[in-house]
């Protein structure tokens, strides 16, 4: 199939053939009088050919910029990984440069680590001195504690005044508010969750709708847009074929017109001619003789030419045929001549460019392993650096073991050894001394040990032969004196320090390893992009010569069609007679008719035509009306699903600063929410547990109720609101139906969702989708707290003025319960609201 509809776009299918052979087809030998229409045959032939000439020179023309332009794009890629490689190369440099700064860093810490030992006895007496100031400050302590005693006395009376208010501001009955149960705010947030679920389904299943619609739509529009581009090429073709077939029987109608002229014209010349054929009979008797004799002579030349062209008959035909083959033979032999000038052309050009390119390679190779060699030099001297490094903290881990008379450890680690466990041991026997000193605070102290020990530590790194010999014997943690706890804690924390340091070099040299290898990576990524451009290079300057190639050819066939050209002039000197033109009206009162039955064809083809791109133009049109009606019903429902989600995102966000308030009020370090309820109800029963049972069963009641309306806080007054009664109020009167409960909420994790470079969906928050349960934890912990204290603050404040009451008084309630949280604990981290992690991309 693929060949066949590669036949018929290039014009060599059987149809095409039969209309060339019918045009242009052999025909018998032509006697002495048919030269006219052989004439007009071969010009025929010709303009197709020519036709054929142009199509190709076209063709190969478009190719040619097809070939440039891919060249471009390689170009442009070749160019974006240079800029990389940059990128990279300053990146290197970065890091080099840190890695610097880190070293002197460290050599910083070990210059200030030899100067601990000198700050010790410095110390103990600023020691000294903070324990007079803490005794002080213990005694001012001590007479605070009084003060916050009777503080907290007062706050626990503000905190049953705040109670009361706030059960006089939510309207609940002293008398039920025993029996307050947080079951009623757990169902509705239940109810809540599965809304939200219910909505982010139905959200989800719209967005794909709606990209569904607008993929559907963008191909019905490229379809519509390629078969009116087609239509319209098609449409033009046929005006243009009709225009040509219009032109050619206008044609047609002039010549037969013309013809008919001049044959009325020899009918009367006939006449004139018979007169003068009577005198000129006489004359052909006379120059019978001398045709004869000029009929011999042509023999004889015929003859002469046969036997030097090599003919068997002299005939005028058969020397023709052979003049003609010996003449395609001698252009075959010139074309043969030129085709191997330009292959040896091409194979020296070939051999060139081979040449450059290896020089080129051998060049960048030769680079490239120079560079890799100051790579391994320069990664040979860190190594070697490393070792030095580890050397010293093996030398310096054994001093400290000698220092705390370890027997057990005489030689230094192993070179590539690893020495935490040499650390870890000597911290625990660090940790060992100091636990024994604080049981032994009596011991004695043997005052020249200890200056010896100090001595070896503080000259170790000049003779390490010397420290043994100042030691008068080996100590026991008996012998620890008082004042050694503070040396040995910092020694503790010394090696602690040092094993972080070592572990991060660790990590350093996997980095730098890391490092190297993506090196190597992207050197040979630029070799094989550089074979690459070099490839395509080679490509486009082949194309370029098959396109000179193909211009010489075409050059060559314009000669070839002026030549044919003269000939025809010279063949048109031929065509005289009357025979002949009579023929030549019958053949185009022929095809006059053929060419009216065409036309008539080709006018109810094009009206076919015509028709079907009308129709497939209004079926377009009623589609892209039918999918812009379509895609404008989904993005009003889109808005207002977003608008929904963006109320319920609001009241979500002001239930977490409630939370948030509430922790802060209590002062209570990061806890659960089962916590925070817990010492609520605390604070809550400490105060009032032994009144009032019946009337917290009907706060409960009332409080369960409200939270099954709009506003867990609304009264039976009019005017009092809550945030949300604002979000269902505008639901209703937008949508009519529509209240809190199609409103619903939805999760903070379903808000519009970032995607970090560990491919991790977060939220604005950076809070991830698994962290959808805790918040609503969080939130049923809200509201449980809500309906703890509220019915218990208001209790109180009916209690102590039972004749005030309703809205005046609900700021007191909120500020009294403000105060009582306040002195009720001392610490309690604030909400810290994450935001959108720097890597995320939406």
């Amino acid at each position: 199939m693929s060949g066949k509809g590669d036949d018929e776009s290039t014009g060599n299918s059987d149809k095409d053939w039969e209309i060339f052979d019918i045009l242009c087809g052999e025909e018998p030998p032509p006697s002495c009088n048919d030269h006219l229409a052989h004439s007009i045959d071969l010009a025929t032939t010709l303009r197709s050919e020519l036709a054929a000439s142009t199509y190709k020179r076209d063709r190969l023309m478009a190719e040619l910029s097809d070939v440039k332009s891919s060249l471009c794009a390689k170009e442009s890629e070749c160019e974006s990984l240079r800029a990389q490689s940059a990128r990279q190369t300053s990146l290197i440099g970065s890091l080099q440069q840190r890695l610097a700064a880190a070293e002197q860093r460290e050599k910083t810490l070990h210059s200030r680590s030899e100067t601990v030992v000198h700050t010790l006895h410095r110390d103990k007496g600023h020691l000294e001195d903070k324990i007079k100031e803490l005794s002080g400050k213990l005694h001012r302590l001590q007479c605070e504690l009084t003060k916050e005693e009777g503080l907290r006395d007062q706050a626990r009376c503000q905190l049953q005044d705040l109670v009361r208010r706030l059960c006089l501001v939510l309207g609940v009955d002293v008398c039920d508010g025993a029996h307050l149960t947080p079951e009623c705010v757990l169902g509705k947030t239940g109810e809540t969750v599965s809304e939200v679920q219910r909505l982010r389904s139905k959200l989800a299943g719209t967005c794909e709708n709606l990209s569904s619609t607008e993929s559907e739509l963008l191909s019905t529009k490229a379809a519509a847009s390629a078969e009116k581009t087609r239509l319209h090429t098609q449409i033009e073709g046929l005006q243009s074929l009709s225009q040509g077939l219009e032109g050619r029987c206008r044609q047609a109608e002039r010549d037969l017109q013309v013809t008919r002229d001049r044959l009325a014209e020899c009918e009367v010349n006939g006449d004139k001619l018979r007169e003068e054929l009577r005198g000129f009979e006489s004359r052909c008797c006379r120059l019978q003789n001398s045709y004869d004799r000029l009929q011999t002579e042509r023999l004889q030349f015929l003859r002469t030419i046969a036997t030097i062209v090599g003919v068997s008959e002299p005939c005028e035909n058969n020397l023709r045929d052979k003049i003609r083959d010996l003449t395609n033979h001698n252009q075959a032999l010139h074309d043969q001549v030129s085709q191997l000038r330009e292959q040896h052309h091409q194979e020296a050009a070939k051999h060139r460019e081979h040449q450059e390119s290896s020089a080129c390679r051998l060049k960048s190779e030769e680079q490239h392993r120079m560079n890799l060699e100051e790579r391994l030099e320069k990664a040979c001297h860190e190594l070697q650096h490393f070792r030095s490094e580890h050397t010293t903290l093996s030398e310096y881990l054994l001093r400290l073991a000698r220092a705390l008379c370890w027997s057990e450890c005489t030689e230094p680690p192993a070179p590539g050894s690893d020495t935490t466990i040499l650390s870890e041991t000597l911290l625990e026997r660090a940790e060992r001394l100091a636990n024994h000193h604080e049981n032994h605070v009596h011991g004695t102290c043997d005052k020249n040990c200890w200056e010896a020990i100090n001595h070896h530590h503080h000259h170790h790194h000049s003779s390490h032969s010397h420290s043994a010999s100042k030691l008068r014997r080996e100590r026991s943690c008996t012998d620890l004196p008082l004042k050694e706890s503070s040396t040995l804690y910092h020694m503790q924390r010394k090696v602690r320090v040092l094993k972080e340091q070592i572990q991060r070099r660790d990590l350093h040299l996997e980095l730098l390893r890391r490092k190297i290898a993506l090196l190597e990576d992207n050197a040979r990524g630029k070799a094989t992009l550089q074979t690459e451009r070099d490839e395509a290079m080679h490509k486009a300057r082949k194309n370029s010569k098959q396109a000179e190639r193909t211009t010489q050819q075409l050059a060559e066939v314009k000669a070839q069609l002026a030549e044919v050209k003269m000939q025809l002039t010279e063949a048109s000197e031929y065509k005289i007679t009357a025979l002949e033109r009579a023929r030549k009206c019958d053949e185009l009162q022929a095809r006059l008719c053929d060419l009216e039955t065409e036309r008539e064809r080709l006018v109810g083809q094009l009206a076919a035509y015509k028709s079907r791109a009308r129709s497939a133009v209004e079926s377009s049109h009623d589609r892209r009306v039918r999918d812009e009606h379509a895609m404008s019903h989904l993005r009003e429902e889109l808005s207002r699903v977003k608008s929904q989600l963006a109320d319920t995102n609001h009241r979500l966000s002001q239930l977490q600063v409630f939370r948030t308030s509430v922790a802060k009020l209590l002062h209570v370090s990061d806890c659960a929410d089962s916590d925070i309820l817990q010492k609520l109800q605390s604070v809550c029963s400490s105060s009032h547990g032994h009144h009032h049972h019946h009337h917290r069963h009907h706060s409960a009641s009332n409080l369960s109720r409200r939270y099954d309306s709009s506003s867990p806080l609304a009264t039976g007054d009019a005017h009092v609101s809550r945030y949300d009664d604002m979000l269902a109020g505008g639901g209703s009167g937008g949508g009519g139906a529509v209240g809190s409960q199609s409103i619903g909420c939805r999760p903070l994790s379903s808000s519009p969702l970032y995607i970090t470079s560990n491919g991790v969906p977060v939220d604005r928050f950076g809070m991830k989708e698994t962290d959808i349960h805790r918040r609503y934890v969080a939130m049923a912990s809200h509201r449980k707290i809500t309906a703890k204290l509220c019915p218990r603050v208001m209790m109180q404040q009916r209690r102590q003025s039972p004749t005030e009451g309703g809205p005046q008084n609900k700021s007191a309630v909120m500020f009294r319960v403000m105060q009582v949280f306040a002195a009720s604990s001392r610490y309690w981290p604030v909400y810290d609201g994450r935001r959108a992690p720097s890597n995320a991309k939406p």
